[in-house]
């Protein structure tokens, strides 16, 4: 390989976006949320505490949480 390398890097936040649909309604992102398949890890590592993959029921970890913050709304999809 010969010549340069060159490169950008901008950070951008993505959580408040005006995007238009179908060149009509303008509707806005929001910030992201971690959902459990982001704690249960991938088939090359482990995952959080308390998630495993595969996970379909709410686990103690979740009623713990529940109890300790007095969310009732709270699921395993919330964490």
């Amino acid at each position: 390989m010969t010549g340069k390398v060159n490169y950008r890097h901008v950070y951008q936040n993505f959580s408040e976006i005006e995007v238009e649909l179908s060149g009509k309604t303008k509707v806005r992102t929001c910030p992201a949320a971690l959902g459990p398949g982001f704690a249960a890890g991938t088939t090359d590592g482990p995952g959080m505490f308390g998630f495993q993959q595969g996970d379909t029921e709410v686990r103690t970890l979740v009623s713990f949480l529940k109890m300790f913050t007095g969310y009732s709304r709270l699921s395993l999809n919330d964490i």
